[in-house]
């Protein structure tokens, strides 16, 4: 089923949640990143600060949550420093940890300024959370890629334990 095929507009829900809901794309998340963009958008002026605000997802994801909700340049900086964190002793929990806590600001800072974007080019509401249907979202790939990777350095780890046994 297309994605895109239905507006993600509620008449109960205000112009801000259902923005918010074309975004995320799934709907037992938008509370989640509401709250986060409440949270980072303190000043009121839509442009977020960098504040501390946990994720599972991002503490357990790290890069690969970034790149499953779009934020490429920070997927980018993580998945470098995640390499060079394993220099460091414990860099790599280290990184986890930070991940963890600032990862949703990569995504609500995307979503603010794909927000802006959107506000300055389109007038009508329908058409603005169409804007950001199109372009909100997430790459349900980078979930198996994840798993894939994941398994194999599973595997490797149960091959080294056997070879050691």
């Amino acid at each position: 089923m297309n994605h895109l095929a239905q507006p993600y507009t509620d008449p109960l829900k205000t112009y801000e949640e259902n923005l918010m809901a074309a975004f995320v794309q799934k709907p037992e998340k938008v509370p989640y990143y509401q709250k986060a963009y409440d949270a980072l958008n303190l000043t009121g002026s839509g442009n977020p600060q960098l504040k501390w605000f946990w994720s599972w997802w991002g503490f357990a994801g790290g890069f690969a949550f970034l790149l499953y909700r779009k934020a490429y340049l920070a997927a980018l900086v993580a998945f470098i420093l995640g390499i060079l964190m394993n220099v460091v002793p414990f860099g790599s929990l280290i990184l986890m940890i930070v991940l963890g806590g600032i990862s949703p600001y990569f995504v609500i800072k995307r979503y603010a300024m794909l927000k802006a974007d959107i506000e300055q080019n389109h007038t009508e509401i329908e058409d603005r959370i169409q804007a950001m249907q199109a372009v909100g979202g997430t790459h349900p790939w980078v979930v198996w890629i994840a798993v894939i990777v994941y398994g194999f350095i599973f595997l490797g780890l149960v091959s080294m334990i056997m070879e050691l046994s």
